[in-house]
């Protein structure tokens, strides 16, 4: 079913990252629609960039009480859980995404980077090649799948996964820097460098670029 006008202009600004505008758009879509967990969790979704992390964890409690099939709403909950430094919170929420929703790369992805951040390495590689098999082209899987290699000590096969991640995507920030990062390990400073300083550019705000 086609969403209602004013739901489909908050989703436009919403992937323009227009987080403030679509709010105020989501908002009043609620205002008349006040059951609609899929808005719910998408307002959560923009309250989460803006950093108001209390509403977003409300608005998305208040989605799954509205949609609790709504995988959606559950990988929302899960990256605001992560936000919060709730790492099992986190994954109780992305693995019930997963459960309603196996086949969506950007859960696994979810996965993968919490996991990463708990320092779970094979753990963090596992989800990300999940991911890939439900998607190989998807992004931040194939960034994490190199992130955890690296860890693993498993440069060779991190740098080949980066690489073509980079030649398909060239303009991603986050590729860039895992290729400084990557290059770091084999000691080549120089090149790490450029992919650091590229990373920068296309998105001055990559705080793993900036670290690099």
């Amino acid at each position: 079913m086609t969403p209602p006008p004013i739901l489909q202009r908050a989703l436009l600004l919403q992937q323009q990252d227009r987080h403030d505008l679509a709010e105020r758009e989501f908002r009043q879509h609620l205002a008349s629609e006040p059951t609609d967990g899929y808005a719910h969790a998408a307002l959560a979704n923009s309250l989460l960039e803006l950093e108001r992390l209390d509403e977003a964890e409300a608005e998305a409690h208040e989605a799954i009480g509205h949609a609790p099939d709504l995988a959606y709403a559950h990988y929302v909950l899960a990256r605001v859980m992560s936000a919060r430094n709730r790492a099992l919170e986190a994954i109780a929420a992305i693995l019930e995404a997963i459960r309603l929703e196996p086949q969506d790369a950007d859960y696994h992805g979810l996965m993968s980077a919490i996991q990463f951040d708990r320092g779970r390495w094979a753990d963090a590689l596992a989800a990300a090649e999940k991911g890939l098999q439900c998607d190989p082209e998807q992004v931040a899987c194939n960034n994490l799948r190199a992130m955890a290699l690296v860890k693993l000590g498993r440069k060779a096969e991190a740098g080949a996964t980066i690489t073509s991640t980079l030649a398909r995507h060239p303009d991603n920030a986050f590729s860039h820097a895992n290729q400084g990062w990557t290059l770091m390990e084999q000691g080549k400073r120089k090149e790490a460098m450029e992919h650091f300083r590229e990373s920068l550019r296309l998105d001055p705000t990559n705080d793993w670029a900036r670290a690099g």
